[in-house]
């Protein structure tokens, strides 16, 4: 599984001061050098920074971001901005074995297949999407001998 850059906006932490930065407007992406000031785009820009991939879950809560999110999917040609208040579907597959079919930054309509379910009795079964949008994150959870995957998916993203 190939991860996505996460950055969120104005979540500055000692741990990730040095690390990526991006500037952004209303018609421009500017990626900052870790050490390069932001004194210059603080008034006409936002500044995001990187976070960890999993810290994202942070930024849900009750199914809707808390900050605007920007999202760097693997193969660096893809980017997604997500506003703050944008409503977030999570499905969670949770079986003895899980396969995701999609990778995050893929496009999956209502009813497509997410991930294929074996259980320990060898029964395969699909999780399906509930919804049509962009998969931008997913991430495999360890309970035990449980294979337990979150999916988020956004119905309307911003595709920059």
């Amino acid at each position: 599984m190939k991860i996505s850059k996460i950055y969120v906006e104005n979540e500055v932490t000692e741990k990730n001061k040095s690390e990526e930065k991006i500037a952004i407007s209303e018609n421009q992406i500017i990626f900052l050098n870790a050490d390069e000031d932001i004194s210059n785009y603080e008034n006409d820009y936002k500044i995001f920074y990187k976070v960890r991939y999993d810290d994202i879950r942070e930024y849900i809560g009750d199914d809707v971001l808390k900050k605007d999110v920007f999202v760097k999917y693997p193969g660096n040609h893809t980017f997604t901005h997500i506003k703050a208040g944008t409503f977030v579907t999570c499905v969670v597959a949770d079986s003895k074995t899980t396969y995701p079919v999609l990778e995050a930054g893929s496009t999956i309509l209502q009813d497509g297949i997410l991930a294929t379910l074996k259980s320990k009795k060898g029964v395969i079964r699909y999780l399906k999407s509930p919804v049509s949008g962009t998969l931008f994150f997913m991430n495999e959870l360890f309970e035990g001998d449980r294979s337990i995957y979150i999916f988020a998916i956004v119905e309307n993203s911003e595709n920059l």
